[in-house]
C-alpha cells in the first residue's frame, strides 16, 4: 500500500485525479467511481481519505505511484543538469524505472483487453 506524505493528501489526490480525468487519462465510469468513492469517506481526515481512496481504486494508486515516478526523474533531471548526480542517489534511478515498468504494465493491459 502507498501512504500518504505532505504532498498526497485528500486534496492533492483530488487534484490529480481530476486533472487526469481532464485530460483523458482516466475514463468516465473511472471518474465516477472516484467521485462516489469520495463521496463517502468525506468524514475522515485528508490524509485517511487518500489512503482508503488508493487502497479502494487501484487505478488512483497508480496515479500516485506515477506522480511520485515523475517527480523523482524531474529531481533527478534537475540534478543532472547542475551537475549534482551525487544528490539525485539511487532513489530518483529507481523511480524512472519505476516510472517506465508503470507504463509497460499499462501497455500491456491495454493490449489485453483490446485482444479480448
Amino acid at each position: 500500500m502507498l501512504t500518504t506524505d505532505d504532498r498526497y493528501d485528500g486534496e492533492a489526490v483530488d487534484r490529480l485525479v481530476a486533472g487526469t480525468y481532464y485530460f483523458r487519462g482516466i475514463s468516465p465510469a473511472q471518474w465516477a467511481e472516484y467521485v462516489g468513492a469520495r463521496a463517502s469517506l468525506d468524514a475522515l481526515s485528508s490524509a485517511s481519505r487518500a489512503e482508503q481512496l488508493m487502497e479502494l481504486l487501484p487505478f488512483v494508486a497508480e496515479l500516485v505511484a506515477r506522480d511520485r515516478a515523475d517527480a523523482a526523474a524531474d529531481d533527478l533531471h534537475s540534478a543532472a543538469m547542475a551537475g549534482d548526480l551525487q544528490a539525485a542517489g539511487a532513489d530518483g534511478l529507481d523511480a524512472v524505472a519505476g516510472a517506465e515498468g508503470l507504463d509497460a504494465a499499462a501497455a500491456t493491459k491495454e493490449l489485453d483487453a483490446a485482444a479480448a
